[in-house]
């Protein structure tokens, strides 16, 4: 930047007759010029989108990506959810989904889980537990399941979410709120756009 402002004061060298002044603002307006080029190229939402999700070459696995904890608020507890998957050049593989479910309850066991959009209901009884934490005022359960990629790519499509869990405490469910909303509209425009 600095060698930026020396080439353009050497450039614009007010010329005999010419005020300092009109030098200053032609540099002025250069600067300002080259600072909104920056910005057009770095959108908002492609920052925004990239801050959810980080991505790692595996070598001949291709790309590995996990897309930070979204929290979903729900009844009677709060669940933060992350995947990890793999792709290439095509959706095979399953994706890693763990979740912890922030409750007042202890829970060992899901015996099902129900993850609900407009266009999609998908159901697993395959879950299991991580750990167990006791925290001051909640439990912290942590559990991991899997999921296939292209069923993921569905669920991504909608950022309506209701995700229902069957314990052995009790029933929970959870949906996406607006903020949460956007994050997966931002993932589905940044991330999951790969798999077309």
């Amino acid at each position: 930047m600095k060698v930026t402002a020396i080439l353009a004061m050497n450039l614009f060298k007010p010329a005999s007759g010419m005020s300092h002044n009109y030098s200053k603002i032609i540099l002025f307006l250069l600067f300002f010029a080259s600072l909104e080029a920056c910005m057009i190229l770095s959108p908002s939402s492609e920052k925004s989108a990239t801050k959810l999700y980080e991505s790692f070459y595996v070598g001949d696995d291709g790309t590995q990506y996990f897309i930070k904890p979204l929290v979903l608020k729900g009844n009677n507890g709060v669940l933060a959810l992350d995947l990890t998957f793999r792709y290439k050049d095509e959706v095979k593989d399953s994706a890693t989904a763990k979740f912890t479910l922030k409750s007042e309850s202890l829970i060992k066991r899901i015996s099902l889980i129900n993850w609900k959009t407009d266009q999609l209901n998908y159901q697993t009884k395959k879950v299991d537990l991580l750990f167990n934490e006791k925290k001051k005022k909640y439990f912290k359960n942590r559990f991991e399941m899997k999921i296939p990629v292209s069923t993921l790519d569905s669920i991504f499509n909608n950022t309506k979410w209701d995700i229902s869990l069957n314990t052995d405490n009790g029933d929970f469910s959870f949906f996406t709120e607006k903020r949460i909303q956007k994050r997966i509209k931002n993932l589905q425009d940044y991330l999951f756009v790969i798999f077309e």
